[in-house]
């Protein structure tokens, strides 16, 4: 078992021997055996003209493991630290070198009561006596008469003051190494855990422990059940498992073979069969099997930031993409014709997600699409307005002018040879994504689900769900808006969408160093 305090990278060679020192000695005397670990000892007393030096094992006490104090020779000792058989070595014991400011009052007061007794029996006046057995037996013994204090606590916590330096620090109380944290707890013959209600009207009906057998077959039912693409529930596979392993026969019901489960009592509950996948599961793993590497790319996986960190301010980085909007319009010639359903282009500011640039078209994704899109970006927003009669000032739609990055998808309209003109002649660096990332540009693509969901599907002619069910209306019947109307309802959410304040919106760090406020918080 690996000793918890831990050593130091690195020996030193002296062949001095002080008090407190630390010397590392391999079983046999030769370091070279396979040994995980040396015996490391603390010197307690050094009398070197009497060629003595006492030491203790700093490994813990535990079972059938009580450390003493023990003599040797120093001549002897150094011999073999120049043979290099035995090795001065430091020890890290934590919390020793901590300042009382760094100590809970709790852990204070505990050290300070301890301190009380072992003081009195490691005073100059009983050095070195208290190394040896019986007197040391004797201190105790006088010391038990007058505090009351048990024999049996004074050498534990002597010996702690001995294994960790001879401090007061060395006993502050271990509260990190209470309980069993991550432990196996060994069975009695009882039921562990909580009874359940029927243990208390019928102590036969206590319910089982978790067998290595059962554990077993825990493992065989989320493998075979639970890791799999089609995304049972626990309780789905747990149900699963009991049919499985814990049955009592089969009954006819109706000509039919129903499974007869053993009695509640006989069988692990839901609780245990949870408490055991969770245990022992890793969690990312396994939605990396049931959901596969990309959609827990999209869905689950952790975000150490936030994109807009990236941005120098608003303006600094756009993101483009389009959609098939969700409605079908008619042809404004002839409103019997149904023209089909327009492509969006939309245009977003990845610092302040505001809407910078939208166009509407029937050609589908398209670079002639994206370049009209950018067009609107870059350009005075009074203007494009009135041409829908829409009267706006130039404060309430702020955006005129192209960004430093264009953030892409790997369409095909950004992945021929027409946009690589744009960092020649604009200025524009364009940064296309990897394949299946839609998460790399989240504004834009969370502003086609604001806008289609809010409202476009309350538009007459709206597509509200993708398949229809036998008998019902075809939603091209219902289509009564053409190409520049829907695009006049789309300006107006976009008015909306930018004048909206975002009450979730996080600060940057150049934000928080400046105390800069948000308006919505002014």
């Amino acid at each position: 078992m690996k000793n918890p305090l831990a050593i130091k990278e690195g020996f030193d060679m002296s062949t001095e021997i002080y008090l407190n020192t630390v010397l590392a000695l391999w079983d046999g005397g030769n370091k070279e055996e396979d040994l995980v670990e040396p015996i490391l000892y603390r010197v307690l007393w050094v009398q070197q003209t009497e060629d003595i030096v006492v030491m203790i094992d700093t490994k813990q006490e535990e079972k059938g493991h009580a450390p003493i104090p023990e003599f040797f020779s120093y001549l002897a000792l150094q011999t073999d630290i120049e043979d290099r058989q035995i090795q001065v070595t430091s020890l890290v014991v934590p919390k020793v070198n901590l300042a009382d400011t760094q100590i809970s009052e709790k852990d204070l007061k505990i050290r300070d009561e301890r301190w009380e007794y072992i003081r009195r029996l490691v005073q100059k006046e009983n050095i070195p006596h208290i190394f040896n057995k019986k007197m040391r037996g004797k201190l105790m013994t006088e010391l038990h008469h007058q505090t009351g204090v048990s024999k049996a606590w004074m050498w534990h916590n002597l010996r702690r003051y001995w294994q960790r330096g001879m401090v007061e620090n060395t006993l502050l109380p271990d509260f990190n190494r209470c309980g069993g944290r991550g432990k196996e707890r060994a069975g009695t013959g009882r039921k562990l855990g909580r009874p359940n209600a029927e243990s208390r009207l019928d102590e036969d009906l206590e319910g089982i422990n978790i067998t290595e057998e059962i554990k077993r077959y825990f493992r065989i039912s989320i493998t075979k059940w639970y890791n799999k693409r089609e995304k049972r529930t626990l309780l789905e596979v747990y149900e699963l498992m009991l049919e499985r392993f814990f049955l009592d026969g089969y009954e006819l019901v109706e000509g039919k073979q129903v499974a007869i489960l053993k009695p509640r009592h006989l069988r692990p509950t839901f609780r245990q069969f949870q408490y055991f996948f969770y245990k022992e599961n890793d969690v990312k793993e396994t939605y990396l099997k049931r959901e596969g590497q990309r959609r827990f790319n999209i869905r689950y996986r952790e975000t150490e930031g936030h994109l807009k960190y990236r941005d120098f301010g608003p303006g600094s980085a756009y993101q483009i993409d389009s959609t098939v909007a969700d409605i079908y319009v008619v042809s404004r010639l002839n409103r019997k014709w149904v023209i089909g359903r327009p492509v969006i282009y939309m245009v977003t500011d990845a610092f302040s997600s505001l809407i910078t640039g939208l166009y509407v078209g029937l050609e589908g994704p398209s670079w002639v699409g994206a370049m009209l899109a950018l067009e609107n970006a870059g350009s005075n927003k009074v203007n494009y307005c009135k041409q829908f009669d829409i009267d706006i000032s130039e404060e309430e739609w702020p955006a005129m002018g192209l960004p430093e990055i264009l953030t892409t998808d790997r369409g095909t309209e950004y992945t021929s040879q027409y946009p690589k003109h744009l960092k020649k002649t604009l200025n524009v660096e364009l940064e296309p994504l990897p394949p299946f990332r839609p998460d790399w540009k989240p504004i834009v693509e969370k502003t086609f689900d604001l806008i289609q969901g809010l409202y476009v599907k309350w538009i007459p002619g709206a597509v509200i769900e993708r398949e229809k069910e036998r008998g019902e209306t075809d939603y091209r019947s219902k289509a009564v808006l053409d190409l520049y109307e829907f695009e006049t309802i789309l300006i107006e959410c976009v008015r909306y969408h930018n004048k909206r304040y975002l009450p979730s919106y996080e600060r940057s760090p150049a934000m928080v160093e400046d105390e800069l406020k948000l308006d919505c918080q002014q």
